[in-house]
């Protein structure tokens, strides 16, 4: 049984901590594909800011979340930073934000309730 509760404990730590970021480019199209697969936490940001940081401006960036399971709240932060300056350098970035959102356990509905609270108050 402890064996068992152990190889449980190695399991939730192996998934928690597992980032593998892959880049796939295009160069007929300008194009480049992330592939995030498994979880990024604030261990893994070195190695995705890295790769990141190596796709050069003025290109078309594509996301791909499939077997993306969790994003903590600092790798989100990161990954928006990213994109704002991307897209000031000249380049275009397609994430889906909804799904970011949701592997992060940030509630959508609130997000909205801020954003139009702060949208009427701006109209004000």
């Amino acid at each position: 049984m402890l064996f068992g509760f152990v190889l449980a404990i190695i399991k939730i730590v192996w998934t928690f901590t597992h980032l593998h970021v892959k880049l796939i480019s295009e160069e007929n199209l300008s194009e480049t594909k992330v592939l995030l697969e498994g979880s990024a936490t604030f261990l893994r940001l070195p190695k995705l800011l890295r790769t990141l940081g190596t796709i050069p401006p003025h290109r078309e960036v594509h996301f791909v979340l499939e077997s993306f399971h969790y994003v903590d709240h600092a790798s989100l932060q990161v990954i928006a930073d990213w994109e704002k300056n991307f897209k000031a350098r000249g380049g275009r970035v397609h994430l889906d934000w909804n799904k970011l959102q949701y592997l992060n356990g940030t509630p959508l509905f609130r997000q909205q309730k801020e954003y139009l609270a702060t949208d009427l108050s701006e109209v004000a």
